[in-house]
């Protein structure tokens, strides 16, 4: 894609968030790079793979496995560590962005109690990040209550747009490749509207999120 024509039925700008899905080699993750790089705004990709990783050698389930293969306090647990792993992955992504932290409280939130702090900066956020990743999934159950991640986002969308004038893109790829409970907080972000838009790729999968609706 060269910024002049695209594939058929793709547009060259999302005016609102959406789910794209493909067979493997299709250019999922190209178009999501291409919209990386042209966003005029601030704009944050992660492989949800790479992002999520830590999850599944702790609960010896992969991504293959069905959302009603988990036991119910594991699924939850499993939401709520990967609410944490996301919002600090894309707190560290604005706070290059913007000086401090963007939404605070709505941050904190996102973690379990024995990582909150009241003094965030770049290197905090960098070594909470590594933390978490040992973190046992009993830290994260409570995480599943309410809609942390959702309202940290919109938040930090808002503050981005009305402090910098810029809109925050994010763009989430290989959505089909982290155990099922980990897409219930990222369905939610894309039900949602608001100061950000959200891009998610994955190639067609059965799965069952059951995901409550802010």
């Amino acid at each position: 894609m060269d910024g002049t024509s695209s594939a058929p039925g793709i547009p060259l700008v999302f005016s609102r968030s959406a789910l794209i899905t493909g067979g493997r080699g299709v250019g999922k993750t190209t178009l999501l790079r291409y919209h990386a790089e042209k966003h005029d705004g601030v704009a944050i990709y992660l492989s949800l793979l790479n992002e999520l990783s830590t999850i599944s050698p702790q609960v010896g389930h992969g991504f293959l496995s069905l959302a009603s293969e988990y036991p119910n306090d594991i699924y939850y647990q499993i939401v709520g560590k990967s609410i944490s792993l996301l919002a600090i992955r894309i707190a560290l992504s604005l706070s290059t962005e913007m000086e401090g932290i963007i939404a605070k409280r709505e941050f904190l939130n996102c973690l379990p109690t024995s990582l909150r702090s009241n003094s965030i900066d770049f290197n905090w956020l960098t070594t909470a990040r590594v933390k978490l990743s040992t973190r046992p999934l009993s830290e994260f159950c409570k995480l599943s209550d309410g809609f942390p991640l959702s309202e940290f986002i919109a938040v930090a969308g808002s503050e981005l747009n009305r402090l910098k004038n810029a809109f925050l893109l994010l763009l989430f790829d290989r959505a089909d490749m982290v155990p099922a409970p980990c897409l219930s907080p990222v369905f939610e972000l894309l039900d949602q509207s608001g100061d950000y838009i959200l891009l998610l790729a994955m190639r067609p999968s059965l799965v069952h999120i059951p995901i409550q609706c802010p």
